[in-house]
């Protein structure tokens, strides 16, 4: 299969960024604005640190390495399996996502659609929108994967914070919604501005 690639480097911004998914481009959820607080870790915590920063693979290009800690990408229909990725170019974390076909005959009967999906999805270029870096396939003897690179969001979706913030008894003011609510129209406007217009998933 071809590798399609953007040059666009990774926003390092709060803003909340739409999901488009790999089964239904344009599928839609936002990240909140970044917020952490940091701790001393006890020996145990560092060493289970090493173990998920350990690099498990490398893209064909060697530009981008899986490590093995999990990403949480439950509310992304169509992703297996997602973890964090090293981007040795830029510096930054990614998240290499993987698509499991159970059989070689099963990726080639859909190569030609799913070539098509992430060749559109890599032209997305807005500020709202999850950047979707590069994509290639994995064929084995009997088994298929499609890998793709994406931006990452460490947030979570703005479903995960909410349930967060619901657990901890807070609530959002009214100028966060709004900015939310600006935030995700902007992006579905270009969503349906492109040609041809990226359809949304439900």
């Amino acid at each position: 299969m071809s590798e399609g690639e953007s040059q666009t480097v990774l926003s390092s911004g709060s803003d909340p960024k739409v999901e488009s998914s790999s089964s239904a481009p344009g599928l839609t959820s936002v990240s909140p604005p970044v917020t952490s607080t940091t701790s001393a870790a006890s020996p145990e915590e560092e060493e289970e640190s090493e173990d998920e920063s350990e690099i498990l693979e490398e893209s064909p290009c060697g530009r981008w390495q899986k490590r093995r800690e999990e990403v949480n990408q439950r509310n992304v229909p169509g992703i297996d399996s997602a973890y964090l990725a090293m981007d040795t170019e830029e510096g930054v974390e990614v998240v290499w996502n993987e698509v499991q076909f159970s059989e070689r005959k099963n990726y080639k009967l859909q190569e030609e659609k799913v070539r098509a999906v992430f060749d559109n999805l890599i032209q997305l270029e807005h500020l709202n929108i999850v950047k979707f870096h590069k994509y290639w396939a994995d064929i084995k003897e009997n088994k298929a994967r499609v890998i793709f690179i994406t931006e990452y969001m460490s947030s979570g979706s703005l479903k995960q914070f909410l349930k967060k913030t619901k657990k901890n008894h807070k609530t959002m003011n009214e100028k966060a919604w709004k900015r939310w609510c600006t935030q995700i129209l902007s992006a579905l406007s270009y969503l349906h501005s492109c040609d041809p217009p990226s359809s949304m998933g439900t």
